[in-house]
């Protein structure tokens, strides 16, 4: 068997966009193809292993193991190895990435948090007072300079970030969830307010002799009116895929 192994950094569509880690495998012969069995396993054996039986690659031709392809994210210490009889590994690649010592971290210095958020996986607009996920870590919290995927609860977690505290995705989109319901409220609570103020001049007649006013008026609601359909749309995005 002649295989080539590597793991690369790619951007999850599954994940809304979160980096993470994909394996490459290649067959490297000239011509003819290879039919192999092989397995991804967990080193903590937290996650059950998959193993796939009789894939066949052809000559140069590449298959791709991720979150997107076959649902593995991939962590720390994760290997794929190619199976010989009665499962034997006969070769294996291991995702062994750097990992920056206590306090290296020329972005974050220790903290593992993104500092563009402070972890929160969320940004504030000052234009138009809207709440979007951080574009820096794609709404993980993570520093994206020393950020190497680890399950939680492991061994390897708790030596790594040795007492901080990491930053929890889940937490984070729970709080953009609240963030954005409240500012779907006051955003609702403005349109009414516009829309309100622009039939009261209607019915006084002030909408002709006061037009700049007026006009002013339907540019707000319609303002607040594209900002309500983004906050709408985010968080009906994020519900989803909780």
């Amino acid at each position: 068997m002649s295989f080539r192994g590597s793991f690369d950094w790619f951007t999850s569509l599954h994940q809304g966009g979160k980096r993470a880690i994909s394996f490459t495998l290649t067959c490297k012969n000239m011509f003819l193809p290879e039919t192999f069995d092989c397995a991804i396993i967990d080193s903590t054996g937290q996650q059950p292993t998959q193993i796939r039986r009789c894939l066949k690659l052809k000559a140069n031709e590449s298959f791709t193991f991720n979150y997107d392809t076959c649902g593995w994210d991939w962590c720390q210490g994760d290997f794929f190895a190619i199976l010989g009889k009665n499962d034997k590994i006969k070769k294996r690649w291991d995702l062994n990435l750097k990992i920056y010592s206590r306090g290296e971290c020329p972005e974050c210095h220790g903290s593992h948090r993104c500092v563009k958020c402070n972890g929160t996986g969320t940004v504030r607009n000052n234009h138009n007072h809207t709440i979007s996920s951080c574009p820096a870590c794609n709404g993980t919290g993570f520093c994206q300079k020393c950020y190497v995927p680890i399950r939680q609860g492991s061994n390897l977690a708790n030596e790594v970030y040795n007492g901080t505290t990491i930053p929890n995705p889940s937490l984070s989109r729970e709080k953009r969830i609240v963030a954005l319901n409240k500012t779907i409220s006051e955003l609702q609570a403005k349109i009414e307010k516009a829309d309100w103020d622009a039939r009261m001049m209607q019915r006084k007649g002030t909408d002709v002799s006061l037009h700049t006013v007026y006009s002013t008026h339907l540019e707000l609601k319609h303002r607040y009116e594209l900002q309500l359909l983004q906050a709408q749309s985010e968080l009906q995005q994020l519900e989803t895929n909780l």
